[in-house]
């Protein structure tokens, strides 16, 4: 009885151990990942996305005022710089998608473009990278920064950020199974006859 006891408690805790899940693992998101699992529209925006890196955009905005006052022409210049930071690893969600872009919000009422079509001018990204990943989308990116719109209002991006792409998590499972059966082995003529 106390065989069986110690069997059953061994069994169950090499089952225990060897019933395994491996962390989530952050993929870039590209093609290959798109039709390797046949992702329809809903499915795309059922997917939380991250970026890859750091999302440096900023534009300067220029107002002025002339008057007279005093007998004399006053002008009052001001220079306003308007920064949108994205950190890496910042979650957002795809609020739309085409056949090789998605449009995805970091923050509630806007959103920038991703894209895998690379033409070397609207996207750069990483020419030794497989799967055509969909990497940050502007306008211009030869030769400076790119140019970014979110939400129709033009941005400059950082000419680094030309390498940013979308990520996505995926969780593997694995499950394996270790059954134990002690044999209790035959003797010789135990039951009269020979095999």
């Amino acid at each position: 009885m106390r065989y069986a006891t110690l069997l059953a408690v061994a069994v169950t805790l090499t089952l225990t151990a060897c019933a395994s899940t491996r962390g989530v693992d952050r993929l870039a998101f590209g093609e290959y990942l798109r039709a390797g699992y046949e992702l329809s529209e809903r499915e795309l925006r059922a997917l939380q996305y991250y970026v890859s890196d750091d999302i440096h955009l900023r534009r300067a905005v220029q107002s002025g005022n002339r008057s007279v006052g005093g007998g004399i022409l006053v002008e009052r210049n001001a220079r306003v710089v308007d920064e949108i930071l994205i950190k890496a690893g910042t979650p957002g969600i795809a609020v739309g998608s085409g056949n090789d872009w998605l449009a995805v919000s970091f923050e509630p009422g806007s959103y920038i473009y991703f894209s895998s079509r690379n033409d070397g001018v609207h996207v750069i990204g990483d020419p030794g990278r497989e799967g055509n990943l969909y990497y940050l989308w502007a306008t211009d990116w030869v030769g400076g920064p790119g140019i970014v719109y979110v939400n129709g209002v033009a941005y400059q991006a950082e000419p680094a950020n030309a390498y940013t792409h979308l990520q996505v998590e995926r969780k593997a499972l694995a499950r394996s199974e270790a059954r134990d059966r002690v044999q209790p082995g035959r003797r010789l003529y135990d039951d009269g006859r020979r095999d």
